[in-house]
């Protein structure tokens, strides 16, 4: 890629590096940090509440406000959502929402403009959409990786220096391993005797801490505001237009002048159109839709949700994406806390996320390479038995002084295993539906989201082992569902 003449595209993913160079050591530390009451946990369960109730309405948004506006808005909501951890209290809970708002439009703006790019640039040079789809997705995911890695180095540095340095508050340096891991319950009393294993000691190293991630994610917020595309929904209009032109004039030089031709089989468009039938006298479906009120595309959108949803492949392979979604909220909110921060201290936090994303970031292009080129059932299996392993693991595992180092090779399995399953899942979902592949990926979004609001949900009210039961629980359904669609429909 030409440095100079793609300055726009490079400070685009430049912007995306800084942002989660902002939020992921937040997610990453507010089940330990606001541990009291589970305020941390509550307030991210509020967040992916409100971002599963509103990431329905972002595709109609971006059309109505604009794809920029929506980014610039998810970014801003998550530095609240930052600021209000300043105060650990319920302060939070209202913050929440605006992590909810981040979630949904951050990472739609994100996705959208990552794709205008990929569009454009594939227009510019006359080759394979798809191939420059994937490049620039690999763009926009690395990005991020690369941010949490440096987002927890950050709070890594941060919150090691606030335990080491002398003359702080007096620290007791032994812990009754007995409460942590399986049997950590989150009762009151414990928690209070046991609190600067999870709170920094210093008040001023909390605001040293959240100030960085905060400049971060302005830093962010003005890069894209200066150089992020504006245009995006009226340019990618232009295209479908353009396109369907093109798309119909072929097809009315193969079909005669019949007006009307019926494929041999039904499908729903990604706009919840009947595609088997093409009006070749009144234009496009595209140019029809471009004509629709506001309104009349809102409730439009909703017609392939309800299909999917209504489908037996999709009633086969929900629970998976439920099920990655639980893993994911595990990992946030009960491994940092119950096994981090309780064993090794708040500071091994950040070192456990890193290396939960690295191993997450390789274990996910080894996957897509093993899957593409035999199949993604073999790769699937290996995440299914690696997952059950852990959580046998976890249920057995009696912590000593001298295993502890255990937990960094907890953040290494689930690393593997989430960096199999998240992608493959996606993968799946776009597969089993390529006529509605966009909202297909979107109700995967969400039911992923609704697993991580599940765990974040009950986070304060079980113990982890009930937790580790019922991921059991989640993991052998999913697995069955999986292969009965597997050999159902041919995949």
């Amino acid at each position: 890629m030409n440095v100079s003449s793609n300055k726009h595209i490079i400070l685009f993913y430049l912007g995306c590096f800084l942002l989660h160079s902002g939020v992921q050591g937040i997610f990453a530390l507010a089940s330990s940090i606001s541990i009291e009451g589970g305020i941390g946990t509550t307030s991210l369960s509020v967040g992916f509440a409100v971002a599963l109730a509103v990431v329905v309405f972002v595709p109609f948004l971006t059309e109505t406000i604009g794809v920029k506006a929506i980014l610039i808005i998810g970014e801003l909501s998550y530095a609240t959502y930052a600021l209000a951890n300043l105060y650990p209290t319920y302060t939070l809970i209202p913050g929440g929402v605006f992590l909810g708002i981040g979630e949904a439009a951050g990472w739609t703006g994100l996705a959208v403009i990552s794709s205008f790019y990929a569009k454009k640039y594939s227009r510019n040079r006359f080759k394979d959409e798809l191939g420059y789809h994937n490049r620039f997705a690999g763009f926009l995911f690395g990005s991020s990786e690369a941010g949490r890695a440096v987002s927890n180095a950050i709070a890594f540095v941060c919150l090691h220096l606030d335990r080491h340095i002398s003359g702080g508050r007096f620290v007791n340096s032994t812990v009754d391993l007995s409460i942590c891991g399986a049997n950590d319950c989150q009762l009151a009393n414990v928690t209070e005797a046991n609190l600067e294993r999870y709170a920094p000691r210093f008040e001023g190293t909390l605001f040293i801490l959240i100030g960085i991630f905060v400049i971060l994610m302005l830093m962010a917020v003005l890069v894209h505001v200066l150089y992020a595309p504006a245009d995006i929904t009226a340019r990618l209009n232009e295209w479908k237009v353009e396109q369907s032109r093109r798309s119909q004039t072929s097809f009315e030089d193969n079909v005669s002048l019949n007006p009307i031709v019926k494929t041999s089989s039904p499908a729903l468009s990604d706009t919840g159109c009947d595609t088997s039938t093409v009006n070749a006298s009144s234009g496009s479906l595209t140019i029809d839709r471009l004509k629709l009120t506001n309104l009349e595309k809102c409730v439009q959108s909703f017609a392939p949700l309800k299909n999917i949803l209504l489908h037996g492949k999709h009633l086969l392979i929900f629970l998976i994406a439920i099920y990655t979604g639980t893993s994911l909220g595990f990992v946030i909110s009960e491994l940092t806390r119950s096994y981090a921060s309780c064993m090794l201290g708040v500071d091994q936090v950040g070192v456990g996320i890193v290396i939960f994303g690295l191993f997450q970031s390789a274990s996910s292009y080894l996957a897509g390479k093993f899957a593409e080129r035999f199949g993604r059932n073999l790769p699937m299996l290996f995440g299914f038995v690696l997952d059950a392993a852990i959580y046998v693991f976890c249920l057995l595992w009696k912590p000593t002084e001298g295993t502890t180092y255990f937990v960094y090779i907890l953040f290494a399995a689930f690393g593997i295993s989430l960096g199999i399953l998240l992608p493959l899942t996606n993968a799946t979902f776009g597969q089993y539906f390529i006529e509605q592949k966009t909202h297909a990926l979107n109700l995967w979004n969400m039911w992923v989201m609704f697993g991580s609001f599940i765990q974040f949900s009950v986070s304060k009210y079980m113990c982890i082992y009930m937790k580790l039961y019922i991921q059991i629980t989640l993991l052998i359904l999913s697995f069955v569902s999986y292969g009965i669609s597997q050999k159902l429909y041919n995949y």
